[in-house]
């Protein structure tokens, strides 16, 4: 068993948590939408903000997803609309444009949830622009 060695400032560094999944499936949480959801990252596409935002709702960041939409609904709308799911899995399932350079994008997928123990999906073609400030969702 190897020893911790103390920091110079005489306190022991803090454990390394193990990576985790990303809740959009891409990769490990992270490298794939923590820096966006945090705010260290644009997304660089419209597939890109709706895997974030799919996370965003995995995770109950509120402030994500009012952050990236064009017509945000109130909090208390989305915690209402919230209550009660437990997001399980997401497939991206057509991307028509929203990359680099473009303007509008569109990304249909599909939202597997349950919702207080009853399984579910939820079919979505999206809409999405690219603003001043990245990409948001419009509808």
């Amino acid at each position: 068993m190897q020893k911790m060695r103390l920091k110079s400032n005489g306190e022991y560094p803090a454990p390394h948590a193990a990576p985790h999944a990303c809740p959009c499936g891409q990769g490990f949480f992270d490298q794939c939408c923590d820096p966006l959801l945090t705010g260290k990252a644009s997304a660089a596409t419209a597939a890109a903000l709706m895997r974030s935002r799919y996370s965003a709702f995995a995770s109950g960041n509120i402030d994500y997803l009012i952050h990236t939409h064009d017509m945000p609904p109130t909090p208390a709308q989305l915690r209402k609309s919230m209550k009660g799911v437990v997001w399980t899995r997401l497939v991206i399932d057509r991307i028509e444009h929203g990359g680099y350079g473009e303007n509008h994008g569109v990304v249909a997928f599909r939202a597997f949830f349950s919702h207080r123990g009853v399984a579910s999906v939820l079919p979505e073609t999206s809409q999405f622009k690219r603003g001043s400030t990245g990409w948001i969702y419009v509808s």
